[in-house]
């Protein structure tokens, strides 16, 4: 039996959007017994900086922390340009 995750979910979602001041990235973690949180959130990172098409540097390869802030960084330029979807 269901607890209403789903529901509770798209209706969070849509309240959200309707408010306009926030921006949902949807991404589905998928359930892999052989992936840590720090996987996911590595495959989330690299997804959504992908989809961005956020430029980062190729002489080096980036930290998570390093990875958040130039997420972060591409957000709040996407914000101040008015470009706040994802591509």
């Amino acid at each position: 039996m269901g607890i209403g995750k789903n529901h509770c979910l798209k209706l969070l979602l849509h309240m959200l959007t309707e408010q306009e001041r926030y921006q949902a990235i949807l991404h589905l973690f998928l359930d892999h017994q052989d992936m840590t949180s720090e996987d996911h959130l590595d495959n989330f990172l690299a997804t959504v900086l992908a989809k961005r098409e956020v430029v980062i540097p190729e002489t080096k390869i980036l930290t998570r922390q390093e990875q958040i802030k130039f997420l972060l960084r591409d957000l709040a330029n996407a914000e101040q340009a008015g470009d706040l979807p994802l591509r």
